[in-house]
């Protein structure tokens, strides 16, 4: 078998890029995770020529983890489990392309063929990818909308009844869900397990924050209750006026439906 080091590397590292990317959108993995993903993929590829054939099953289950393990990175056991099983079928569904209309395969995540066809392809699907993905999010930043709300946190089975501004203009975001902030009052109140850092960035520039996490947030609007659980949240030493918190624009598009308990995983 006559392998094109280019071929190799261009076209598996598109593909498993454009599979990672896929499979992040999917289950809310940072984006940056994907380029060591890819970057891994092309590594096995470069490698699997010389592997002898005895070991080929067990490289493949291998390099297979090796690619979803950077997705993986702080997920829980339940949660890396789905990234693996979506990643393996997106994989065997990229498998059957090549196969069907190029006349290719994919040994070990690593695509063999004459050309440099799936390099191109991956490049044209995950500029559309994009290009979408900022469509979508012009359409939803049209439809977001602020409003002055009811809400309930719950933290250490305390409950507390209080004012929160949803915020169209909020798009501050940690981990791929939506960032709120707490009042200097309120802050002082709750009790609130720290998960992380963010740098937040606001008209008196760029600061770095510690993030914490809300057990549970009840917000009432248009006669009905909405359940989060697990809401990201900054403490700051700021008074708002007619509000204890202001919320993340994402409880303010009009599309989503908040009838129902929504789970934000860390």
């Amino acid at each position: 078998m006559t392998v094109v080091i280019e071929y190799v590397v261009l076209d598996n590292f598109l593909l498993d890029l454009l599979t990672a990317l896929i499979v992040a959108e999917i289950m809310k993995v940072m984006k940056g995770f994907c380029f060591i993903s890819a970057f891994t993929g092309t590594i096995t590829a470069l490698v699997y020529p010389i592997i002898p054939d005895y070991f080929i099953i067990p490289f493949k289950i291998l390099s297979l983890i090796a690619c979803v393990l950077p997705l993986c990175f702080k997920k829980r056991i339940k949660r890396s489990l789905g990234i693996l099983a979506l990643y393996v079928t997106i994989s065997a569904v990229f498998s059957g392309v090549l196969q069907l209309f190029l006349n290719g395969s994919i040994k070990a995540g690593a695509s063999y063929y004459s050309g440099g066809k799936v390099a191109l392809i991956s490049f044209a699907v995950i500029i559309a990818f994009y290009l979408l993905k900022q469509c979508v999010g012009l359409i939803k930043n049209s439809k977001a909308k602020s409003e002055l709300v009811k809400i309930r946190i719950k933290v250490d089975n305390k409950e507390y009844d209080l004012k929160g501004f949803i915020d169209g203009g909020n798009m501050s975001r940690y981990r791929n869900s939506g960032l709120n902030f707490l009042s200097k009052d309120l802050s002082e109140v709750l009790s609130l397990k720290e998960i992380g850092e963010t740098t937040v960035e606001t008209v008196n520039g760029k600061s770095l924050e510690k993030v914490y996490v809300i057990d549970e947030l009840k917000i009432y609007r248009e006669g009905k209750e909405h359940i989060y659980r697990n809401v990201n949240a900054v403490k700051t030493e700021r008074e708002f006026m007619d509000f204890d918190a202001l919320l993340s624009r994402d409880f303010g598009e009009v599309d989503n439906d908040f009838s129902k308990t929504q789970e934000i995983f860390h």
